[in-house]
């Protein structure tokens, strides 16, 4: 209440000067009075009231309801009709301009104030929810969906621009029709739905295109929870299949490009292992004295290529995992053994390597169960981390192995040597990856063997990862699940994401 802006439209002065007094004792402002329709008019466009109290009979050509009819034309001001006659013409005249009041004259006071104060009330509310249903509107014929309402009976109430362009041809007037009246609607490929999930469909257009859409429905319902009608809203999804059938043809390709490549990398390392052999052994022949004695400057000439030839034979040989393993063809030959054996026959394996480079190694494990698996590979996976850590870690170092359990059997291998990046570690398993820095880049390698450990690891139903700080040392773990099931079929995507 209060400070509201009220004109006030009365022929007779004395009858307004009440009226207006009234009304400042209340709290309002009226800035003016006007006793005919013309005046009437000129004191809206002045004042810009908040409400306006209008007699019906005033002076000049027009009465009070014609007076009424102009200003809502151009203003948006409720009106309270103020008036001594109360028959059907004149009310039937006056609902015409919707009117937010109707008073007999003469005025009660108190009757007076409350209509102005539900007036005002209601004139706020309905410019709220005027203003809702226009965003509300203006962002239904925007949007790129089609969207349609229904009743609870399913008849359209109503449906934005893009709903209306998908309609079967020359359907105009849509209110109270069904979907099916409106809509061809085709059950291809269809994907069932349940809940809130979309139904992928296919609707036919006016000019007979088969569009894919995915159709969501919600219930509309009121605030005491009785539903009032359906909101549907159907999505164009013909780029996604587009870009689904595509993404499909280029899995296809790059599938077949991975079979060949692997095939490639088996039939070439085969093929280069084949020579490499011989003249492997022809060397070592050579070195042993077999066919005669070797000046020193031979012997090292011979022990040079020897290191090559060895250093190429093991990189034949890491490739040829590595394309077993992606292949899924690598043989693995299992059956029940026991874990400490293997790993501490391992360790002492690469003792001598490490005594050369004054290294400490040595090895703890826990009793436990046997355990179904290929012995060399398991053999391989533990030389090649003891390996690394001998030639990442400086002279005087340790190397520790150790073995334990809870419900699978781990092994790790911890060194105190260079370590690893933490951005490092994230890459190092994946084939052909190298850390790529000029502090490490001395040491020899393909990139290959972490790779082919995991491989070997994951194929045992275990995982690998590694634990690092740059420059203190890095510790390599590897689990094999005691439940592993050797007759299974075996899966392995050796170069997943993790």
């Amino acid at each position: 209440m209060a400070n509201e802006n009220i004109l006030v439209v009365e022929d007779e002065i004395i009858v307004a000067e009440d009226i207006r007094r009234s009304l400042m004792m209340e709290g309002y402002a009226v800035p003016a009075t006007a006793s005919s329709g013309e005046m009437a008019i000129l004191k809206v466009q002045e004042h810009h009231p908040d409400l306006i109290l209008m007699d019906i009979i005033l002076k000049g050509d027009m009465d009070g309801i014609e007076t009424a009819r102009k200003i809502l034309e151009r203003f948006d001001i409720p009106i309270i009709y103020l008036t001594a006659f109360s028959d059907k013409k004149t009310i039937g005249r006056a609902k015409i301009t919707n009117p937010m009041g109707y008073l007999i004259k003469p005025i009660n006071k108190k009757e007076l104030s409350i209509s102005i104060e539900m007036t005002l009330y209601k004139h706020r509310l309905e410019r709220k929810i005027n203003e809702n249903k226009a965003w509300l509107n203006t962002t239904l014929e925007s949007i790129s969906d089609a969207v349609v309402a229904t009743d609870p009976a399913g008849r359209v109430k109503f449906m934005n621009p893009v709903a209306r362009s998908l309609t079967r041809s020359g359907i105009v007037q849509y209110e109270g029709k069904t979907l099916d009246e409106l809509f061809e609607i085709r059950n291809e490929n269809l994907t069932g739905s349940q809940g809130k999930e979309p139904v992928e469909t296919v609707l036919v257009s006016s000019n007979n295109m088969k569009i894919p859409v995915d159709i969501r429905s919600a219930n509309i319902v009121d605030e005491k929870g009785n539903m009032k009608g359906i909101v549907m809203v159907f999505r164009n999804i013909s780029e996604r299949k587009r870009n689904e059938i595509e993404l499909k043809k280029i899995n296809m390709e790059l599938m077949k490009a991975d079979e060949l490549k692997t095939q490639f990398l088996s039939v070439v390392s085969h093929e280069l292992r084949t020579p490499l052999t011989p003249m492997k052994a022809q060397v070592q022949m050579i070195l042993a004295r077999y066919f005669g004695e070797v000046t020193e400057k031979q012997k090292t000439s011979l022990e040079m290529l020897l290191r090559n030839t060895t250093r190429l034979d093991r990189l034949i040989g890491d490739v040829l995992d590595i394309s077993k393993l992606e292949a899924g063809v690598m043989k693995f030959n299992k059956s029940k053994a026991d874990l400490n054996e293997i790993i501490r026959n391992a360790v002492e394996t690469m003792k001598p390597k490490a005594d050369e480079k004054n290294l400490r190694l040595t090895f703890r494990g826990e009793k436990i169960p046997y355990i179904n698996l290929d012995s060399d590979r398991i053999t391989q996976v533990v030389i090649n981390l003891v390996n690394n850590a001998i030639k990442f870690t400086n002279p005087g170092g340790t190397i520790e192995v150790e073995i334990s359990h809870k419900d699978k059997a781990c092994v790790l291998v911890r060194d105190n040597g260079i370590g690893i990046k933490k951005d490092d570690q994230k890459r190092i398993f994946k084939p052909f990856i190298q850390v790529d820095s000029s502090y490490n880049r001395k040491f020899e390698g393909t990139g290959l063997g972490l790779a082919i450990c995991e491989g070997i690891v994951r194929f045992h139903g275990g995982k690998m990862w590694v634990e690092s700080e740059f420059e203190k040392g890095s510790t390599f773990y590897f689990t094999i699940s005691f439940d592993y099931n050797p007759d299974g079929e075996a899966t392995l995507k050796l170069f997943e994401e993790k």
